[in-house]
């Protein structure tokens, strides 16, 4: 996890940058699609998203990011 490339550093960012892909899409892309079809007189088909388990695994990522801080604060590891 210490390499200087994003890419190399190992599963977590591909897990964070995939996390946040979904996110975009779901929130600015998807949107945004929508009213520019609407907007055309189009209408555009529901997409279903599965955001439960993007929920589980986005939340388990900060939850995991957020004690290896504390950790770090307390000085319990190196």
């Amino acid at each position: 996890a210490g390499h200087r490339s994003i890419f190399v550093a190992g599963w977590r960012p591909w897990i964070g940058w995939n996390c946040g892909a979904a996110f975009s899409i779901h929130f600015i892309i998807l949107p945004l699609t929508q009213v520019a079809a609407i907007y055309m007189d189009f209408v555009p088909p529901v997409i279903s998203f599965d955001m439960q388990s993007l929920m589980t695994i986005m939340m388990g990522m900060i939850g995991i990011a957020g004690m290896r801080t504390y950790e770090k604060f307390k000085g319990i590891t190196k």
